[in-house]
C-alpha cells in the first residue's frame, strides 16, 4: 500500500500515515523497515502494509521513500 506521512513526532517515535484513499492509519518506529527515521517530515511519500495493532490497525514494513 502506498501512502504519505501526515505527522510524525521524532522523540516519540509515532505519526500518522495516510493512505491514497485517505484513510488515517497509526505508526510506530518500530514499523521502519528501510529509511531513516530521523529524516521524516510530513508529505514524505511511503510504502507499507496495515496489521493489527494494540489499538487498532497500524502500519508495519514501512518503507521511507526518503
Amino acid at each position: 500500500m502506498e501512502g504519505k506521512i501526515k505527522q510524525y513526532d521524532r522523540s516519540r517515535g509515532f505519526g500518522y500515515l495516510t493512505t491514497t484513499d485517505g484513510e488515517e492509519i497509526f505508526m510506530h518506529i518500530t514499523g521502519i523497515i528501510e529509511g531513516n527515521p530521523k529524516l521524516i517530515q510530513a508529505g514524505d511519500p511511503v510504502e507499507f502494509v496495515i496489521s493489527p495493532g494494540k489499538n487498532g490497525p497500524q502500519a508495519a514494513k514501512i518503507r521511507l521513500a526518503r
